[in-house]
């Protein structure tokens, strides 16, 4: 379900199979490398996620886990998921999307630093007919070792 890329694949070799529109994010982040080594949740301000932030969250790595805690979750997540999952540690509030896709994932994603976009149908009762794109992009307060993950989400057209 997910597509992984270097860290330093410029934005716009992205869309591949996804049909990404994460551009600016991308670019964002990128801009924010130090010396080469990913940027720290602290190197931004909400502020720069300006029009993102209803498909935005904030989760942090579990120690030893291939696994996160949700800090935030944006209002249209919690639509197209059908919960908040502000608080709450995926495999806890989530145990068979995490054990079906989710694992998989973080093992590859937290091993070594990339980027991630993926193609999901939504949870949600009131949205299951629709696809989501995702993108999942590194945190690392040392610069190295991934400590947390941004996330963002758009609803992709609905096909008629």
């Amino acid at each position: 379900m997910f597509q992984y890329f270097a860290v330093g694949t410029a934005a716009h070799l992205l869309k591949g199979d996804t049909g990404a529109g994460f551009d600016d994010l991308v670019a964002l982040w990128q801009s924010r490398f130090r010396d080469g080594q990913l940027p720290a949740w602290g190197d931004f301000s909400l502020a720069d996620f300006e029009g993102w932030h209803s498909g935005m969250a904030m989760s942090e790595v579990l120690p030893g886990h291939y696994d996160v805690r949700f800090r935030f979750f944006g209002s249209d997540l919690v639509a197209m998921q059908g919960c908040d999952l502000t608080g709450q540690i995926l495999s806890e509030c989530l145990p068979e999307a995490y054990e079906n896709l989710y694992r998989t994932h973080f093992e590859v994603f937290l091993t070594e630093p990339k980027i991630a976009v993926g193609r999901l149908q939504a949870a949600s009762d009131t949205e299951k007919d629709l696809m989501v794109l995702l993108l999942h992009l590194p945190l690392a307060d040392d610069g190295t070792c991934i400590d947390r993950v941004l996330h963002f989400a758009r609803r992709l057209p609905r096909v008629p």
